[in-house]
Parts: structure tokens; C-alpha cells; sequence
């Protein structure tokens, strides 16, 4: 029955302005010339600006379909915890992003040939990998430390901190 103390929460990582910009930039670095290595760095580029332009968590963009996403409107529908579904505003550098992937990268990821055979392509899904296949949590993960690292970002970054940084930044607006 004693009470015991608390610790103490420590605050989220948040990421300057200047360093989320830093972030999408890196995301949008192909890694070779190929056409695939191109169509993989507009994919990044879009899932970096979907993260931080809608607030949402990593499994609700890569669950994203091409359905979920209203371009005209700038809006996209989202399933989070609990299959509770919302729809909410991106900015137009996601907007222009996901077009960009869209018009022709996205393409080119379902041509080409998969590097594991062990799953089904998905091509209703909005992010792919190569040969159709839905971009997978871990991969997005990856994506976002590759990319931080290359920008020269200091703190442990993850997608999540970009969850956290559009929080404070709408807050700070």
C-alpha cells in the first residue's frame, strides 16, 4: 500500500526544422543509378514526407493503399490502433511527393523483379518494393536511420521521432 515515486518521462526526440528538411532531402538521395535505386529514393521521399506531413505512425503509411490517398483534396485516410480509422490533411510537399512516386517510380517497382519470391505482390498498396511487393515496416525503419545518417543527424532517429517533431511543430505554429 506504499506509494511509490514516479520516474520521471523523459520528453520525445524532436527534430529541429532544419533537420527534418535535412532528413527528406537524404530520403530523396538515390543509392545507385539504376532505375530501381531512383524509383526506391522517390518512395522514400514520399514515405518521409507522408510521416511527418500527416503526424501518423510507420504501420499506417506502409498499410496505406492507393485508395487511402485524396491528392486532389490533400488528405489521406489512415487505420490506426484498433482498425480506428481517420482521415487527415497532408501538406502539399507530401502531396507533391506521393504524385512525383506516382508518376512513374511506383511503376517501375512493380515491374521489376522481386528480390524474394516468398510473398505475393500487392498492387493495390501505395508504397512497393521491387516486383509489387507492399514496403514493410522494417524496411521504412531502415530507410529513416540510412537517411539520418547520411544527413549528419546526431540524435537516434526513427519514424516515430518524425511523429513526434510534426507534433511540435503544429504546436509551435
Amino acid at each position: 500500500e506504499i506509494d511509490l515515486p514516479r520516474s520521471r518521462r523523459r520528453l520525445p526526440v524532436v527534430l529541429t526544422g532544419s533537420q527534418v528538411e535535412a532528413l527528406l532531402e537524404s530520403l530523396a538521395v538515390p543509392s545507385g543509378t539504376d532505375s530501381l535505386a531512383l524509383a526506391d529514393a522517390a518512395r522514400n521521399r514520399a514515405l518521409g514526407e507522408l510521416l511527418y506531413g500527416s503526424g501518423a505512425r510507420v504501420s499506417e503509411v506502409v498499410e496505406m493503399n492507393l485508395d487511402s490517398v485524396d491528392l486532389v483534396d490533400g488528405s489521406v485516410r489512415l487505420f490506426g490502433k484498433g482498425r480506428r480509422e481517420r482521415i487527415v490533411p497532408i501538406g502539399e510537399p507530401a502531396v507533391e511527393a506521393v504524385r512525383t512516386y506516382l508518376d512513374g517510380p511506383r511503376a517501375t517497382h512493380l515491374d521489376a523483379r522481386p528480390r524474394t519470391a516468398a510473398r505475393m505482390a500487392e498492387p493495390a498498396a501505395l508504397l512497393l518494393t521491387a516486383g509489387g511487393l507492399r514496403l514493410r515496416r522494417e524496411a521504412a525503419w531502415s530507410a529513416i536511420r540510412r537517411a539520418a545518417g547520411a544527413a549528419g543527424i546526431g540524435v537516434d532517429v526513427h519514424p516515430h521521432t518524425l511523429r513526434h517533431s510534426f507534433a511540435t511543430h503544429l504546436l509551435d505554429g
